[in-house]
């Protein structure tokens, strides 16, 4: 009888155990679907917006065509980004937008998050502009 008690309470405890251990299964969508799956980033902005220059330019010359930065002549062998041909060669032969998405530029990420979205737009809009 204590053998059978034993027996049923290792079954049990099994029986338990895979249970709890099924159930900590944490959905996340990018590994789930990794292929064909369009994920959405929330906007500050308007996405259907349509952005020139003119409208990033501020945000260029604020954050980055700085002294010692990307300013012409800077001396520091870095691309200027005081003209739009200048911003235009950053982003065909700099990867420009892609420094801007994971923060390396502006260093230490001082443009706001309405700024970035707003270049990363006007970006991937065709970069206008006019």
């Amino acid at each position: 009888m204590k053998r059978i008690t034993s027996i049923a309470l290792l079954f049990a405890a099994m029986i338990v155990v895979t249970i709890f251990s099924e159930g900590c299964y944490y959905d996340n969508a990018k590994d789930l679907y990794p292929i064909d799956t369009i994920y959405v980033n929330d906007s500050l902005l308007d996405s259907t917006a349509s952005y020139t220059y003119t409208d990033v330019r501020s945000i260029l010359s604020t954050n980055c065509a700085t002294s010692g930065c990307h300013a012409a002549g800077n001396g520091a062998g870095r691309q200027p980004l005081s003209t739009y041909d200048e911003v235009k060669t950053a982003i065909e032969s700099f990867s420009l937008k892609t420094r801007v998405e994971n923060g390396s530029m502006p260093p230490g990420g001082s443009i706001s998050e309405t700024d970035k979205i707003k270049l990363i737009d006007w970006i991937d809009q065709g970069y206008s502009e006019n």
